[in-house]
């Protein structure tokens, strides 16, 4: 698997390794999609792509900043969230 994280609790760290080849379909199913799941949008995220060999085109990374867009930032207590 290219994509490997931890979830460090007490720091509320979520720390993403990318290995080798990593394509579109593996950031949306293996990363944000595990995210959303793991309810862990809150936590601050190092993403370590030293090893990473991207191979997505124009098309993909557009895609990836769509896809990302609708997630609302996490709400303070007593506020509403900023919607837009």
């Amino acid at each position: 698997m290219p994509l490997r994280w931890k979830t460090l609790q007490a720091e509320r760290l979520i720390h993403i390794v990318a290995e080798g080849k990593v394509t579109l379909k593996e950031i949306e199913e293996e990363y944000f999609d595990a995210l959303v799941v793991a309810d862990v949008l809150a936590s601050a995220k190092l993403y370590d792509a030293t090893l990473a060999e991207p191979v997505y085109s124009d098309d993909d990374v557009m895609t990836m900043g769509r896809g990302s867009a609708p997630i609302p930032p996490p709400c303070r207590a007593g506020r509403s969230p900023s919607w837009g």
